[in-house]
């Protein structure tokens, strides 16, 4: 390999969605033709749109998270638990593997 190239390897992935946390449980859901969406009158006046929404409503932080988890923007939430999730099916310690770790979000 040249110094120009540059390797890539996923290691790990987190999901949050309607259907719950973890990427096993969003494969299967999926899998199966389950589906996560439904009129949501919320997002309907929200939104000033059609209603359709796929909500998480229980949304519970992995031990050890600081109670100010919580307080945090919801997107905020969705986004720590994924990199949780990731990192620990990736088996990566941020704090003494820090130079091995790279987050992309989507």
């Amino acid at each position: 390999m040249t110094a120009t190239e540059a390797m890539l390897a996923i290691t790990g992935a987190g999901a949050v969605s309607p259907f719950g946390t973890g990427t096993e449980r969003l494969w299967t859901e999926l899998s199966e033709g389950k589906n996560c969406f439904s009129k949501d009158q919320d997002w309907a006046t929200a939104s000033g749109g059609h209603g359709i929404a796929g909500r998480v409503d229980r949304l519970q932080a992995p031990e050890g998270f600081p109670a100010r988890f919580r307080r945090l923007p919801r997107a905020y939430q969705f986004a720590l638990l994924a990199v949780d999730q990731a990192l620990r099916q990736a088996r990566l310690n941020p704090e003494t593997e820090s130079e091995l770790v790279g987050l992309f979000f989507c």
